[in-house]
């Protein structure tokens, strides 16, 4: 009977050790968010790496195509506040058909109906398979926000890797990113008609 709880326990480690040591778990201090990200995964990979001994990846997890996730780090935004502040990471890509992207979102204090003042941007992506490219993302930080968000975003199917994410307050001369769309000046087409 002894040998019999002794092998049940060791089959338990066992178990229990292969199970999460073959999960590559988040980094430290990191998350996973988005819609439908229940269909991606994210990690820490030490064979995949632009420097230092690991980086992070996001990646969908089936075939699911639709929906996007991130791979998101909040901190206070209280050095950065009322600043133009830069982020700089390497991303890697594999087989991605939508976009990844670095992002920077700035968010501010809780309206009193719910919801958050939030300004974000992202670089223009890369889709498809690339080698490890350095991409900057730069905002303006409200003088009142309280809270940065930054990471790495993946929309649609694919895996991408980022790594020596760096962020820093530059001068008021260095250009903000633009968005993607040109931002119109006035409302147009609220029809649908054109």
């Amino acid at each position: 009977m002894k040998n019999f709880i002794l092998s049940l326990i060791a089959s338990i480690f066992l178990f229990c050790f292969c199970s999460f040591s073959i999960h590559n778990p988040l980094p430290k201090g990191w998350s996973k968010k988005g819609c439908k990200s229940n269909h991606f995964e994210a990690g820490i990979d030490n064979e995949v790496k632009y420097n230092g001994s690991a980086s992070a990846f996001l990646a969908t997890k089936d075939s699911y195509t639709d929906g996007s996730a991130k791979l998101v780090q909040q901190i206070n935004a209280t050095a950065f506040a009322g600043q133009r502040v830069r982020l700089t990471g390497y991303l890697k890509s594999e087989n991605v058909e939508g976009s990844a992207r670095l992002f920077l979102e700035i968010i501010g204090k809780k309206y009193r109906h719910g919801g958050y003042q939030c300004h974000s941007n992202t670089n223009h992506g890369i889709s498809g398979t690339n080698d490890w490219q350095l991409f900057s993302v730069i905002i303006d930080a409200h003088k009142k926000a309280q809270y940065i968000n930054y990471g790495v975003s993946l929309t649609g199917k694919g895996r991408v890797w980022i790594d020596d994410i760096s962020m820093e307050v530059v001068d008021s001369e260095t250009p903000i990113t633009p968005f993607e769309t040109p931002i119109k000046e006035q409302p147009e087409n609220t029809d649908f008609e054109l």
